[in-house]
């Protein structure tokens, strides 16, 4: 990808990166299929603001990331001006707080692609799990709000598997035109949820496919936080998770 291509899809975001300006990013980034070079040339540009400039030991580790993905929102101009600089970061100068979701828009933007998403919403976050959400966040489950941005190289090499497997795509082509959620989430059990429009949730659980398909545009299941990192390996947790999903929506929205 070029410098001014890269730099025109970041003034998409209108100088802030957010909940609210990265799906517009995400949007056109799903058109245009450039995420992946898009997503590699973010990671470079915090790679070289890190190197080049300091941040204070209130922002170190993951949020150092976020100071810098700010920057980077900010724009062509700013960024390079920051970055020749060098010097420190300085927290308050940036609308740091919602930036990580800039660092992983090309990540959500390839399983919107494929029709399947992770988010992880739980207090308990294991090593190699990296999520936006947080305790206090109570909006629910609806398709329609933003992704909670979470990546887990376990949950890259499931899809991987399952992408590789000719009777799941063969399921997953049935059930073309609805999106697919899994959720982890501090629950007891797994619980299915159908939603119309990506927004109302739909009460009925006993509808076949023909009708699912026409009606129905996301359907969610969440999976208690236990189950997943009870599992030896969290990968052998996620494709169950994903084959529960697609069965259920086949037979009826009720998770064995």
């Amino acid at each position: 990808m070029e410098s001014a291509r890269f730099w025109e899809l970041v003034d998409v975001l209108g100088g802030v990166a957010d909940d609210r300006t990265v799906p517009r990013l995400e949007a056109v980034l799903v058109e245009s299929g450039e995420s992946e070079e898009f997503l590699d040339l973010v990671e470079d540009k915090v790679r070289q603001l890190l190197t080049a400039c300091t941040v204070p030991p209130s922002h170190a580790g993951d949020t150092a990331e976020w100071l810098a993905a700010a920057v980077v929102a900010s724009g062509r101009s700013r960024y390079e001006h920051v970055l020749s600089a060098g010097g420190p970061l300085d927290p308050d100068d940036w609308a740091w707080a919602e930036a990580e979701h800039l660092l992983v828009a090309g990540f959500l933007t390839d399983l919107e692609q494929v029709g399947l998403t992770l988010q992880w919403k739980s207090r308990q976050v294991p090593v190699g799990v990296e999520t936006s959400w947080r305790p206090d966040d109570d909006a629910g489950d609806d398709p329609g709000l933003p992704l909670v941005a979470t990546t887990d190289e376990a949950w890259e090499a499931a899809l991987g598997v399952l992408l590789d497997d000719e009777e799941f795509a063969a399921r997953r082509a049935r059930l073309h035109g609805i999106a697919l959620h899994v959720v982890v989430r501090d629950v007891e059990e797994m619980e299915i949820s159908a939603w119309e429009g990506a927004g109302e949730d739909e009460d009925d659980t006993s509808g076949d496919d023909d009708s699912a398909e026409g009606v129905v545009s996301d359907v969610v299941l969440v999976v208690p936080v236990a189950m997943v990192v009870a599992e030896e390996s969290r990968v052998e947790a996620y494709l169950q998770a994903v084959v529960t999903l697609i069965t259920s929506v086949q037979d009826g929205l009720e998770p064995e």
